[in-house]
């Protein structure tokens, strides 16, 4: 094994986020504010990404700090493997966390795995994707074409400025058992086809979105009245939000992935129908944290505890957490900061996954968050739209229910919430997307709603008592949809009044 190699870790005090209380040593104390100072220094100096400020931490041990959380909170460093033992030694009341990435909690993708996306070889298939009311073509959507679909056997394509996309297979026609098209982020349905031919020169057309008709969000919340939710403050940590016309919100704005948008919407938009759409709490006041630093990136769990940190610090109510730690395991650096969030009476909401039934993910799982599986509910979108392959029994009191197929099971579970095909704001106009990533969302304004009507708990001192009162005004507003308790929770979380 190579003891030079350079490891990055977070070195913070044991079992809080905030370094506090009499088991952390004066010198810990110290080098936790140290390293404070010089990251203060290097942003200071000229704001520049992936500065490294070098520095002696024990004798012999010399390390490079990269970011901090304010004061004596957690600090990013780099130190060489064989200097993290006398490290460990020198200040054994602080922890040295290994750095892993949580992803957003969408619905998967499949993709063929046996063909990298085709780029256009001779006697390649051409399939073109139009607008179904229009003809026009459309660019940029994600055609899988799957012969085989659990050894993922096929071809992927991606539709140019022409609706063309190009798929190399060897003979023509081609039975596939799935075709998925997946459409650019704004403006259209997904599509799903099993036991298809596909012939070479064939039109496939998408369904754009209508925002006059109910998805399944809509069906079981219908449009709230524009205050709904005023005075509560919902922290979204995601990848930016906005801007977009139906949104108001402060901090960062949208990494590009539209996925921090599409969450926000969900929760706070103020659009209305047909040119716009309306979220669960218009009136909740929404502040962005782009812990996700680029579209299609993924998020350490320094930038997340960081996030909740400031979340905390800015006065948030309610922290909507609509991603999945990356390999599956708990985090101490995020358990300890969702520990401070409820300490000062902060409700962390999260997205249990979507690993088809697999065990709840982390942050959800821990028991400190209300962990929220996704619902969906047949006749909310079009017959052969993507969401169509989610369905999967057991179906509820209501055999239009389903918990769909993607969402992860277990006692874990607190609450479910409409997450198959939700149409909300997007970069450019409104999306389709799925996934638990848009069910933890509704929980959130829901949470918003109650806690603007209770004024007792909304005025309580910012302590656990605070998060533990509104945890339990929305599990006690759940009604069983008729699933099991590892699928559902409790239910889904209603409330009396305007809806």
């Amino acid at each position: 094994m190579n003891d030079d190699r350079i490891e990055q870790l977070i070195l913070m005090s044991r079992r809080r986020l905030r370094a506090r209380g009499p088991s952390l040593s004066l010198a810990a104390r110290r080098v936790l504010r140290k390293l404070d100072s010089l990251v203060d220094v290097l942003h200071e100096k000229d704001r520049l990404p992936g500065l490294r400020a070098a520095v002696t931490l024990a004798k012999g041990v010399r390390c490079h700090v990269i970011d901090s959380i304010r004061g004596d909170g957690p600090k990013l460093i780099e130190v060489i493997r064989r200097d993290i033992p006398a490290l460990r030694a020198a200040f054994p009341e602080l922890d040295l966390v290994p750095v892993v990435h949580y992803r957003p909690a969408l619905a998967p993708r499949p993709a063929a795995l046996s063909v990298a996306t085709d780029s256009g070889s001779v006697g390649s298939l051409s399939l073109r994707i139009v607008d179904r009311l229009t003809g026009r073509p459309v660019q940029g959507a994600q055609v899988v074409a799957l012969t085989n679909f659990a050894t993922r056997e096929g071809r992927n394509g991606v539709s140019d400025e022409d609706g063309l996309a190009l798929l190399a297979f060897e003979t023509m026609p081609v039975r596939l058992e799935r075709l998925y098209v997946y459409p650019p982020l704004a403006g259209y349905w997904g599509l799903f086809q099993s036991d298809f031919v596909l012939n070479d020169g064939a039109t496939i057309s998408l369904q754009p979105i209508d925002l006059t008709r109910a998805d399944s969000l809509r069906h079981f919340f219908p449009s709230a009245k524009a205050d709904t939710g005023a005075g509560v403050t919902v922290g979204v940590i995601d990848g930016g939000v906005g801007p977009h016309a139906d949104l108001v919100c402060e901090g960062d704005a949208d990494n590009g992935s539209g996925h921090g948008t599409h969450v926000a919407g969900i929760i706070a938009s103020r659009g209305t129908a047909p040119a716009g759409v309306r979220g669960i709490a218009p009136g909740a006041r929404i502040r962005s944290y782009r812990a996700f630093g680029s579209a299609g990136g993924l998020a350490s769990n320094f930038s997340v505890a960081k996030a909740i940190d400031a979340a905390v610090r800015d006065g948030c109510d309610i922290l909507n957490m609509s991603f999945i730690l990356e390999d599956g395991v708990e985090d101490p650096a995020v358990r300890t900061a969702i520990e401070d969030a409820r300490e000062g009476g902060v409700l962390p909401v999260a997205a249990t996954g979507n690993s088809f039934r697999q065990s709840v993910g982390f942050p959800a799982r821990d028991s400190l968050c209300l962990a929220v599986s996704a619902l969906g509910r047949r006749g909310t979108f079009p017959d052969e739209s993507v969401e169509a392959a989610d369905v999967t029994p057991p179906f509820g009191l209501d055999s239009d229910d389903y918990i769909a197929a993607f969402s992860n099971a277990g006692l874990e579970v607190d609450l479910t919430a409409p997450g198959a095909g939700v149409v909300s704001t997007v970069p450019g106009g409104y999306g389709v997307l799925s996934g638990t990533s848009m069910a933890c969302p509704v929980v959130s304004a829901m949470a918003a709603r109650m806690l603007a009507r209770n004024a007792e708990v909304l005025s309580m001192p910012r302590r656990s008592e605070r998060s533990t009162r509104l945890a339990q005004l929305v599990l006690g507003a759940a009604a069983s949809l008729g699933f099991p308790a590892d699928l559902q929770g409790a239910g889904i979380p209603y409330e009396g009044g305007d809806a």
